[in-house]
C-alpha cells in the first residue's frame, strides 16, 4: 500500500521526476476553485490552469454519466496513458478520481491529495475506486492503487465540524479493530480541537489500514474487516440521498458509518457477547457530537433491500462485520428480524 508524503512542491517535483508522465491534469474539488485556493500552490507550479478541471465533491458526482463527460475532458486536453492525473478533494472525489483513472484508455497514473478528514484516514488508501449506481453506493468499482499520497493537515482548516466529525467516525472504526488503548484515546478526545492534533490519530489508522490491505489486497478475506459498520452504514448512505429532498441534508458518509457501528455491535453483543459497556461509549459518544438521522419503521424494508446488495453478502444472506470483543472482527450473516430488533434499538437510545 503506497505510504503519505508530505505535500510540498519539492515533493511534487520528485515524484514527477520519478514517473516522468508525459503531462498532468489535476482534477480539484470545486470548493478550491476560490475559496482555498492558495492552500494548492504547491500543485499549481506544476499543473498549469486549463489542466486544472473542477468538480463539486460528494456521492452525487459518482455517477456513470460524469465519468463519461471527464473522461472525454481529459481526451479533449489530449491526456494520453503516459500522463498523470491528481485528484484534489474528499474521499467521494478520490474514489471518482481513481476510478476514471483506473478505465481512461485502459488506466493511467493517478495521485491523490486528501483534503478532508475522511479521505485522509481511509479514502485515500488501499486502492479501492467506485461509482455509484441507483441507489446502490459503490456498485462499479475497480482496484487501482494510486502512483503517490500528498498528506497536509492544513487542509483541514478548511472543514466545517460537520465534515470533521464525518472523518472521525471512521477514526473510531478503526480504533474498534485496533486494541483497547487506541480505542479509549479515541474516545476521550475532542474531534473538534485544532486539526493539527489530530495528525497522531491520522498516522494511526494509516498504519491500521496497511496491515490489513497487505494481508488481503483484493478484500476477499481478512480485509472485509474495514467494513465495520459498512453494510449498514452505505444502505442508510443511499437511502437518505435517494429520499432526498428540499431542507433535508443527506448523511456523509462518517454519520452513515456512525450509525451502523451501533447497530451492528448492537448485534454484536446480543449474539457475540460484545461488551455493553464499549457499545454503551459509542453510543455516549454519537449523542454528544452527532445529530441523530431519524428514520421509521416503516422505512426499515427499503433500508434493508438496499443492505441485501452489499458486496460482503453471499446468496441470500446479508453479512456484516461484528466483533466479539475490541480487536477481533469476524463476519457474520444476520436475519431480517435481527436488523429489525438492532434498527428499533438505536431509535430508542439515539432519540427516534
Amino acid at each position: 500500500m503506497v505510504g503519505p508524503h508530505d505535500f510540498s512542491l519539492q515533493a511534487l517535483h520528485e515524484f514527477q521526476t520519478k514517473l516522468k508522465p508525459d503531462k498532468a491534469v489535476a482534477l480539484i474539488d470545486s470548493c478550491f476553485r476560490d475559496n482555498y485556493s492558495e492552500r494548492l500552490a504547491p500543485l499549481r507550479e506544476i499543473v498549469p490552469e486549463p489542466m486544472c478541471l473542477y468538480l463539486n465533491g460528494g456521492e452525487d458526482t459518482k455517477t456513470l454519466g460524469l465519468v463519461r463527460e471527464v473522461a472525454l475532458r481529459l481526451n479533449d486536453c489530449k491526456v494520453t496513458r503516459r500522463s498523470l492525473l491528481y485528484v484534489v478533494g474528499g474521499g467521494s472525489l478520490l474514489d471518482f478520481g481513481g476510478f476514471l483513472a483506473a478505465v481512461y484508455k485502459r488506466g493511467i497514473a493517478v495521485a491523490y491529495i486528501p483534503t478532508t478528514l475522511m479521505a485522509m484516514v481511509d479514502a485515500a488508501y488501499g486502492g479501492k475506486t467506485a461509482i455509484n449506481a441507483g441507489e446502490v453506493k459503490n456498485l462499479l468499482g475497480i482496484f487501482k492503487e494510486p502512483d503517490a499520497i500528498f498528506l497536509d493537515e492544513s487542509f483541514l482548516d478548511s472543514l466545517s465540524d460537520r465534515e470533521i466529525l464525518s472523518g472521525y467516525a471512521e477514526i473510531v472504526k478503526y480504533a474498534l479493530l485496533e486494541d483497547e488503548t487506541f480505542f479509549g484515546k479515541v474516545l476521550s478526545t475532542d474531534p473538534l480541537t485544532h486539526p493539527a492534533q489530530l495528525r497522531a490519530l491520522i498516522d494511526q489508522c494509516i498504519h491500521i489500514k496497511k496491515r490489513f490491505v497487505e494481508a488481503d489486497p483484493l478484500d476477499l478475506d481478512t480485509r472485509q474487516a474495514l467494513n465495520v459498520g459498512h453494510t449498514v452504514g452505505h444502505a442508510l448512505e443511499g437511502y437518505s440521498h435517494a429520499s432526498a429532498r428540499p431542507g433535508f441534508s443527506p448523511l456523509r458518509h462518517g454519520e452513515a458509518v456512525l450509525i451502523g457501528i451501533i447497530v451492528e455491535l448492537y448485534i454484536a453483543h446480543k449474539l457475540l457477547g460484545f461488551p455493553a459497556e464499549r457499545l454503551q461509549q459509542i453510543i455516549a459518544f454519537s449523542r454528544e457530537y452527532f445529530s441523530p438521522f431519524l428514520f421509521e419503521c416503516k422505512q426499515y424494508d427499503a433500508i434493508i433491500k438496499l443492505m441485501a446488495q452489499d458486496k460482503k453478502n453471499s446468496g441470500d444472506d446479508i453479512a456484516v462485520l461484528a466483533l466479539r470483543r475490541i480487536g477481533e472482527p469476524i463476519k457474520i450473516n444476520v436475519s431480517r428480524a435481527q436488523l429489525r430488533n438492532a434498527f428499533d434499538f438505536y431509535r430508542e437510545v439515539i432519540g427516534g
